[in-house]
């Protein structure tokens, strides 16, 4: 079972998908109970995530999710949401197989996920900042608006509103996020494109 999911990785980091994912069938069929059945089900995500085949690695994803018991699993499967999702708004061309059309739909939709999962700090950070990058790129600049706000309100410690008048401090807040100033940035940003105040072909890297 070793022998047959490195070679099956072997052939991934080679960027040869289609014989990985024969390997990983053939895996399968013999091997379900195996300890690197989890790994060898992680590979086949990556395949399909590298591949621009967003429906079936979500698939996976999402089964996958459901099993989560460790930080450790967690994590690694979270990251690959992170991954999906930005690969849905942003794909690359080039590989083996091509479903290479940006979604910024379905990348939103990854990125709510994983706002709802169990999910470590960081990740989650990341989570909701790229929710507010990518409705600014899809020049949906009231939703942007309300996902950098959301953002705010969790991550930054200083952040206050009129309505609100939250204080520095809050109980409610998660430690201070990496991205909080681009994400105060963005949110001026998106403001302003929404009342037709900047070039509306501007947007937050």
């Amino acid at each position: 079972d070793r022998a047959t999911y490195l070679r099956a990785y072997a052939n991934f980091k080679a960027k040869k998908f289609t014989t990985a994912l024969n390997i990983l069938k053939a895996f399968d069929g013999k091997f379900k109970n195996s300890i690197y059945a989890p790994k060898a089900r992680m590979l086949k995500v990556r395949i399909y995530l590298a591949g621009k085949q967003f429906t079936k690695a979500e698939a996976l994803l999402r089964a996958e999710a459901l099993s989560l018991l460790s930080e450790e699993r967690k994590r690694e499967v979270a990251g690959i949401y992170l991954e999906l999702a930005r690969a849905a708004a942003k794909p690359k061309k080039g590989t083996e197989l091509i479903e290479a059309v940006v979604d910024y739909d379905k990348a939103l939709r990854l990125y709510n996920y994983l706002v709802g999962m169990d999910v470590p700090q960081d990740i989650l950070e990341k989570a909701y900042y790229q929710r507010g990058v990518v409705t600014l790129k899809a020049k949906r600049y009231g939703q942007a608006v309300n996902h950098f706000t959301a953002y705010l309100q969790k991550f930054d410690p200083f952040y206050r509103t009129e309505i609100k008048g939250e204080q520095p401090g809050s109980k409610n807040k998660a430690q201070i996020g990496k991205s909080m100033v681009w994400a105060r940035l963005g949110l001026v940003e998106a403001e302003l494109l929404r009342y037709r105040a900047l070039p509306g072909d501007k947007v937050t890297q």
